[in-house]
């Protein structure tokens, strides 16, 4: 079968499942994760200190369609953006089957959670102990599959325990389609957080401001396989301004050897490292939320004696203009002594964007970005030419059932 044929297959196959899924939206019946003024603190803990009895056992899922169109030229994009990282191309980034049941946080009571993640982004964010798959445009994993139990003890607000792969606990941005902003995501993100990774979590409920969290993992972003010589932890703790959960501040480290992981090249990817972060969202208004966050990190022994280095901030602003209609704008700086992207230099990106949500189980998000490095950083693998600076024009299209 030829290439042309297999493309032709799957996007027949992908259109089919979103005609066929769209009357089953039970979107009425869940949160909106994309505006954050309603959405859960992060993906890791959407429904832990939550007073709300916890929603029944559910199948769902999602469709995520895209193009970028950008300056640098067509094929695969060097650095950013990600996960959008073919340039004049349509992907197919996301489709996925969600199948979970939250534990009840008033109650001793037990959940589960497996999600199947097929699509150009399982190919892009795979990691060891995932099936290993040659095509860009198309992998399958399993990128959530955990237990959870909540447990009524050391005090009021209970104790929660996780076992199995489960999303970080670094970072704002979700790799779930449904659940961010912008169709493209930022430097820190791709470079400077660990995926999803296969361990064991607590989160100790100490009082109704506070949330403490601690866990021992296999490395960044594995699937039931050690990466690095030893496991690695997570220490967080987080402040809730009010009940809200759009106003918190969040203090993250996580350590270890292959905390998390290779940048760009399997050759860099060193040992022992350290990230550190901290994370501000508040809501300026009843229409206006802002993210600000602040993430650093150094590994030891990235070829022979050297040390990697990165630091970078970013902020992101969403106006909720309507129900319907959100726009949104992220602004950021990374920088990277050449162990992460491949290039020691300093990068600058701005993105503006919107939300349309014309129905409850579909939602559309055109996007400008802007790229500027130090050197010569962006451009097409295995192109020599490089630039300075790069213009992209993307826009995806996410249904929901």
């Amino acid at each position: 079968m030829s290439r042309t044929q297999a493309r032709t297959i799957r996007w027949s196959a992908v259109w089919a499942f979103a005609v066929v899924a769209s009357p089953l939206s039970r979107a009425d019946e869940a949160l909106e994760p994309h505006d954050l003024n309603k959405a859960p603190i992060s993906e890791t803990n959407a429904y832990l200190g939550s007073t709300a009895k916890a929603p029944p056992a559910w199948l769902g899922g999602w469709v995520d369609l895209g193009y970028t169109a950008s300056t640098v030229g067509t094929g695969r994009l060097l650095v950013e953006p990600r996960p959008n990282h073919l340039g004049n191309e349509f992907l197919l980034n996301q489709l996925v089957l969600d199948l979970q049941q939250a534990p009840d946080p008033e109650e001793d009571s037990l959940g589960f959670h497996a999600q199947l993640f097929a699509g150009s982004d399982a190919w892009l964010l795979a990691g060891p102990g995932d099936p290993i798959n040659n095509d860009i445009y198309f992998g399958f994993v399993l990128r959530q599959l955990y237990v959870s139990a909540h447990l009524e003890i050391l005090g009021e607000g209970g104790f929660d325990l996780k076992v199995g792969r489960a999303p970080s606990y670094l970072g704002y941005e979700s790799y779930q389609a449904p659940m961010r902003q912008l169709y493209s995501m930022s430097y820190q993100w791709f470079y400077a957080e660990d995926g999803c990774d296969t361990g064991t979590w607590g989160t100790w409920h100490a009082s109704d401001s506070w949330d403490l969290t601690a866990g021992i993992y296999l490395g960044s972003n594995t699937f039931f396989e050690l990466r690095g010589d030893a496991p690695c932890g997570v220490v967080q703790a987080l402040r809730k301004r009010d009940d809200s959960g759009s106003n918190y501040q969040a203090c993250t480290i996580v350590f270890g050897d292959q905390a998390i992981g290779q940048g760009n090249s399997a050759l860099l990817e060193g040992k022992n490292q350290i990230v550190l972060e901290y994370r501000h969202q508040v809501p300026l208004s009843d229409r206006v939320s802002q993210v600000l966050q602040l993430n650093a990190g150094r590994s030891d022994e990235v070829l022979g004696d050297n040390h990697g280095v990165w630091y970078g901030a970013l902020g992101a602003n969403q106006w909720t203009i309507t129900e319907q209609f959100h726009w949104q704008c992220r602004y950021e700086w990374f920088y990277d002594n050449g162990t992460r992207t491949d290039f020691d230099t300093n990068y600058f990106a701005g993105t503006v964007g919107t939300l349309w949500i014309p129905r409850k189980n579909m939602m559309l998000r055109p996007e400008l970005r802007g790229d500027v490095a130090g050197v010569p950083a962006f451009g097409i693998l295995n192109n020599p030419d490089r630039k300075r600076q790069q213009l992209t024009a993307a826009m995806d299209l996410v249904f929901t059932f």
